[in-house]
């Protein structure tokens, strides 16, 4: 009889293959739950008196160079009303510094001419 030795290591080269597993899947995804729109807000010091935007709430965004979008799809301002039905719902606009104020005005009177009359303006709270 042979004298055999038990081998007392754990053979860890299938965890490491589940790790990379999960690490490939996470940088792939990662990209994909981080999607949002790219614009400079204004920006204020002091954020008393201002209401905190829920997510749940609708935002469109004003980007510099015109483009719409309803949270994170792209719209034509024009066509609001097929998105949001309540004329009642408050509508938070979010614009570039970038962009006139004339444009803003434009966008925020097509929201008005499509019944939409409570209009808030979203900035940005610098805390210190």
């Amino acid at each position: 009889m042979k004298n055999r030795k038990i081998m007392s290591e754990m053979n860890v080269v299938p965890y490491i293959d589940v790790m990379l597993v999960l690490l490939i899947i996470f940088m792939l995804t990662a990209p994909v739950m981080n999607k949002s729109i790219d614009i400079n807000m204004p920006e204020v010091k002091d954020g008393d008196g201002y209401t905190v935007v829920d997510k749940e709430m609708s935002i469109v965004f004003i980007k510099a160079n015109g483009e719409v979008y309803l949270n994170d799809k792209k719209i034509k301002i024009e066509n609001i009303g097929d998105f949001i039905k309540d004329k009642k719902e408050v509508i938070n606009v979010a614009s570039d510094t970038s962009l006139t104020y004339g444009d803003l005005v434009k966008k925020m009177e097509v929201l008005k001419e499509n019944g939409y009359h409570n209009i808030s303006l979203v900035l940005d709270i610098i805390k210190e």
